[in-house]
C-alpha cells in the first residue's frame, strides 16, 4: 500500500490523471486551490472521475484473477492431499518399495555370481550402473503404471467415483493431481533404488566412490525415473479409458520395457 500510494508522487507530475489518489486531488480542488497542493495540469474533473472508475475496474479484475489462481490452486492442493491420503491406507507402496528392493539384491546376487571366472561385482560402478538398466527393462516401469493405472481405476472400481461426481469433482483436475502423484512416486522409487545401491556400492567400493561419481549416478537415476513416467503415461491413461483392471497396466508395461531388449 505504500509502495501505490507513493507511486502516485511520482505519477502526478507526468499526468496527474494517471493515478487514484492524485485524481481524487483533482476532484477535490475543482472548486478552487487548495494551499500547498499544485496540479501540473488543467483541471478536468470528469476525466479524474474516469481515471478512478479505469482503476477501479482493473482492480477488480486482478483480484478476480487472484483469487480464481489461488482457488484453482487450493483445489490441486486438497486433491494432491487426499491421493497421498489414500494411498497410506494401500498396500500398493509397499509393493511397489519391495519391487524395487527386490530388483536391487537380484542384482547383487547376479554380480557375485562368478561367471568364466569374472566376479562383475569387483568392477567399481558396475553395481549402479546394472541395477538402473535392469530395473528399468523388468521391473519398475510395470510397477510405475501399475500405480498410475491403480490410482485412477480406483475410483470406478471402488465405486466411489459417483460419490466425487456429487461434489462436484472436476474429473480433468483429479486425473492430473493422480498423474502429478504418480510422477513424483516415479522420481522417488527411482531415488529408493539409487539410495539402496549407493549403499552396497559404498561397502564394495567405498575407496573408488568420488562426489562426481555420485553426483553422476544420481542424476543418470532421477532422469531414468522422471522418463520412465512419460514413457508409460500412455499405458497408465489408455487402461482406465479401457475400463479394464489395473493389472492390466502392468502386463502392458512389462510387455513393453521387455521389447526394448528386442529393437
Amino acid at each position: 500500500t505504500l509502495i501505490y500510494a507513493f507511486a502516485g508522487f511520482f505519477m502526478t507530475p507526468i499526468n496527474m490523471y494517471l493515478h487514484p489518489l492524485s485524481c481524487v486531488s483533482v476532484i477535490v480542488s475543482r472548486s478552487g486551490d487548495i494551499p500547498g497542493l499544485t496540479l501540473p495540469q488543467a483541471v478536468h474533473a470528469p476525466v479524474a472521475i474516469l481515471g478512478i472508475f479505469l482503476w477501479s475496474v482493473a482492480a477488480t479484475l486482478f483480484a478476480m484473477v487472484t483469487l480464481n489462481r489461488r482457488k484453482r490452486g487450493e483445489t490441486m492442493r486438497i486433491l494432491l492431499w487426499a491421493e497421498c491420503q489414500k494411498l497410506r491406507r494401500s498396500n500398493i507402496l509397499i509393493l511397489t518399495a519391495f519391487a524395487t528392493v527386490f530388483i536391487a539384491v537380484f542384482v547383487f546376487i547376479g554380480g557375485k555370481t562368478t561367471v568364466y571366472g569374472v566376479d562383475f561385482s569387483e568392477s567399481s560402478g558396475w553395481y549402479m550402473a546394472t541395477a538402473l538398466t535392469w530395473a528399468t527393462m523388468f521391473i519398475l516401469p510395470a510397477m510405475i503404471a501399475l500405480l498410475g493405472s491403480y490410482m485412477i481405476c480406483r475410483e470406478e472400481q471402488d465405486d466411489t467415483i459417483k460419490h466425487l461426481r456429487l461434489v462436484p469433482i472436476n474429473e480433468t483436475k483429479l486425473t492430473a493431481a493422480k498423474m502429478i502423484v504418480t510422477f513424483v512416486l516415479s522420481v522417488l522409487i527411482y531415488l529408493l533404488l539409487f539410495i539402496i545401491t549407493l549403499a552396497i556400492e559404498a561397502v564394495l567400493h567405498f575407496s573408488a566412490l568420488s562426489i562426481e561419481t555420485v553426483l553422476d549416478f544420481l542424476k543418470m537415476y532421477l532422469i531414468q525415473g522422471a522418463g520412465v513416467f512419460f514413457a508409460v503415461s500412455p499405458i497408465i491413461a489408455i487402461v482406465p479409458y479401457m475400463k479394464k483392471s489395473y493389472w492390466l497396466a502392468l502386463l502392458l508395461a512389462e510387455i513393453y520395457s521387455f521389447s526394448a531388449l528386442f529393437m
